[in-house]
């Protein structure tokens, strides 16, 4: 039995937050070097990963729902012993920022506007059981 784990919307940091070493925006750690100018990098993905974002393991989607200007893709998670964690990547650098999820999480679903303005950039991750 496993303690119950609430859903939880994630947003990605924005990028402007430079400075600290290591860089952290609350449970959020940037990795890869810092860009000379932060302003420039928008939120391009949000990417899901078995295990730390640096084994590259996606996991395979659920169901992919698209209305009009919204698509929201789901993942129904297996217990992974190595965890789940988020990674948010940035146009124009490498560099991104990674979190874990809480342990227990077994559904995520990613929120996309695909309208024009927002250029298909992600808008919210939600994470539970």
């Amino acid at each position: 039995m496993h303690a119950e784990t609430a859903a939880v919307t994630y947003f990605c940091p924005p990028f402007p937050y430079v400075g600290k070493e290591p860089a952290r925006f609350g449970a959020w750690v940037l990795e890869g070097a810092e860009p000379q100018d932060p302003t420039k990098h928008r939120v391009e993905t949000v990417t899901l990963f078995r295990g730390h974002p640096s084994q590259g393991r996606e996991p395979k989607v659920s169901q992919v729902d698209a209305h009009i200007d919204i698509w929201t893709t789901i993942w129904r998670l297996p217990r992974a012993r190595d965890g789940y964690w988020l990674k948010c990547s940035y146009e124009d650098t490498p560099a991104g920022f990674v979190r874990p999820l809480p342990a227990g999480t077994r559904r995520c679903s990613l929120t996309v506007d695909t309208g024009t303005e927002a250029g298909q950039r992600p808008s919210e991750m939600t994470c539970g059981d």
